[in-house]
């Protein structure tokens, strides 16, 4: 997410509001906060999740509707298999979203927020910033979404890169009201977050020769060397769309490929809905996710029927699900879920064991094992406000030990 990563189909009436309030406040009782979770807690952190919570906002009269008041938020898994109580890194009245952990564990998180927006521009409008991970120095990187960082170097050197959508020219509007949205004209986007700091570089745009589609969820391959994204051509009377999972270089030589869409097989529940899938019947696919070792891509997807009658349009035929293939064009689907209900955001765990989602519309987080099975609620998250978009799930490291 980061990873995050996508535009998500959240199942709220994610409808944004200009907040019209005071300006960012990060939290000033961080270390406090972590040094007593630390104190209390017998196991040692192996890895934290980064996500989005309206935990402490959730009532506020200006956090309407609830995702406004969205914040990210830090969940450590611990040694003996459990989780930390989460801990909140940002704290204001705008919407900090999709938060991205740098991989080479020095704990940079990019991340998408409205709070540059200005009055005449949707209030979805989205911007990246990087911060470290206590959420001091918040820093403004760029206009655009849906960041994912390039892996660290070789001898421990740090990650600098991220890829993410953004209007093509810069004046494109989100094709719906939902936070992160990508924009009509929607390209994918690389940069060096050092140059744009120290430098103004400008991001160099990788999909700038295709097709009129909407090209965004990029995330990078754990070599460095390749970005998948997903690719579409959008309905404007819906939020449907027959978004195919592309792979294409990360220094923008050749051409993307398509993986998804020619008719690859499917394994689990989505082949009993409709056996295999031809021209009349799709499998929307969201949110695309590398898996650590490389082999792997998971990401939320639903099958999608075409109906002829009264206007032509794509409709879903069962909500999101978690599926997974390989990294390799046609090769099978695998259903990881089946639950008639929207599973969104998947997010492996560093060891590419467990995966964290959340369900809409109760929209709290998740995890399962990578094969699908001993899934379970992340009942630590659990709180009065929504819990989701775990976009992220990575190794803070401090003195050398994870955090």
């Amino acid at each position: 997410m980061k990873n995050a990563r996508l535009l998500v189909f959240v199942a709220l009436p994610l409808l944004f509001i200009a907040p019209g309030l005071p300006g960012s406040r990060l939290s000033a009782d961080y270390d406090q906060t972590t040094e007593a979770i630390a104190g209390e807690q017998s196991a040692a952190v192996v890895s934290t999740i980064a996500f989005t919570s309206t935990r402490d906002n959730h009532g506020q009269p200006w956090a309407v509707p609830p995702i406004v008041g969205g914040e990210i938020y830090f969940i450590d898994y611990m040694t003996d298999g459990s989780f930390s109580v989460p801990r909140r890194v940002t704290s204001n009245t705008y919407t900090d979203i999709f938060p991205a952990l740098s991989p080479d564990g020095r704990g940079k998180i990019v991340f998408d927020s409205n709070r540059f927006s200005a009055p005449s521009e949707p209030v979805n409008t989205s911007d990246l910033f990087v911060m470290n991970h206590d959420g001091t120095e918040p820093l403004f990187l760029t206009r655009g979404g849906s960041p994912t960082w390039s892996p660290g170097g070789a001898d421990g050197q740090p990650a600098r890169m991220i890829a993410f959508h953004a209007s093509a020219p810069g004046v494109g509007l989100p094709i719906n009201r939902f936070p992160g949205s990508a924009t009509v004209d929607s390209d994918i986007f690389v940069v060096n977050v050092d140059d744009v700091l120290e430098h103004g570089a400008v991001p160099q745009n990788l999909t700038i020769d295709r097709a009129a589609t909407v090209d965004d969820d990029p995330n990078w391959s754990p070599d460095g060397r390749r970005i998948i994204f997903t690719s579409y051509v959008p309905d404007p009377s819906t939020n449907v769309t027959s978004a195919e999972i592309y792979i294409m270089n990360a220094d923008g030589t050749g051409e993307p490929q398509q993986l998804t869409g020619l008719g690859n097989p499917i394994v689990g529940g989505v082949a009993i809905m409709g056996g295999e899938f031809g021209d009349a019947e799709k499998i929307e696919k969201r949110g695309p996710a590398w898996s650590p070792d490389g082999t792997r891509i998971l990401f939320a997807c639903r099958p999608l029927a075409l109906l002829p009658i009264p206007v032509e349009r794509w409709v879903p035929t069962t909500p999101f699900e978690i599926c997974v293939m390989d990294a390799v064009a046609n090769s099978p689907i695998t259903q990881l879920t089946l639950n008639n209900i929207d599973e969104l955001t998947p997010t492996w765990s560093p060891d590419g064991r467990q995966i964290v989602f959340h369900r809409a519309p109760s929209n709290q987080l998740w995890v399962m094992r990578a094969d699908g099975t001993n899934l379970v609620p992340l009942a630590e998250a659990a709180s009065s406000g929504f819990n989701l978009l775990a976009t992220s799930w990575g190794v803070v490291k401090v003195d050398n030990r994870a955090r």
